[in-house]
């Protein structure tokens, strides 16, 4: 399932009847939320997380990589600069190699590490799939 099927479930599953205003209500913009309902872009982490504490569901679930959804309740995760180094540190490998075994832009790990530059959800999924942990594990909203 892609993100975008996902979040047809989910605004029929909570019965939103018009999605600008629930835009609205949460503080992403409707062009972005038509983008990532029909899969042409996918969000950033901080709108991602907007909308999983709303439909109070895992990123995993949001984005198809779990079919179960368990009411979701996390705190605020930690800065993703020190996440992905807490990261590295734990998987004792470096920005090239997770660039490298990633196939993400070396540039793009060293803004993050820096603050300089905001993760997508699609980098998430490929660090993940990298680390072989959920996404929320790697934003640092669950523990294992």
């Amino acid at each position: 399932m892609t993100l975008g099927e996902r979040l047809k479930e989910l605004v029929k599953e909570y019965r939103i009847k018009r999605v600008e205003d629930f835009c609205k209500s949460i503080g992403v913009g409707r062009t972005d939320f038509y983008r990532w309902w029909s899969d042409t872009t996918m969000p950033s982490l901080s709108n991602a997380l907007k909308l999983a504490d709303t439909f109070f569901c895992s990123l995993d679930y949001l984005v198809g990589r779990t079919d179960s959804n368990n009411a979701f309740y996390f705190e605020e995760p930690p800065a993703f600069s020190a996440r992905i180094k807490a990261l590295m540190e734990q998987f004792k490998t470096n920005p090239h190699r997770v660039s490298v075994q990633a196939g993400i832009a070396r540039a793009s790990v060293y803004e993050w590490m820096q603050d300089r530059a905001e993760i997508t959800l699609d980098s998430l999924i490929k660090l993940s799939d990298l680390f072989g942990c959920s996404i929320d594990y790697i934003v640092g909203r669950e523990t294992q």
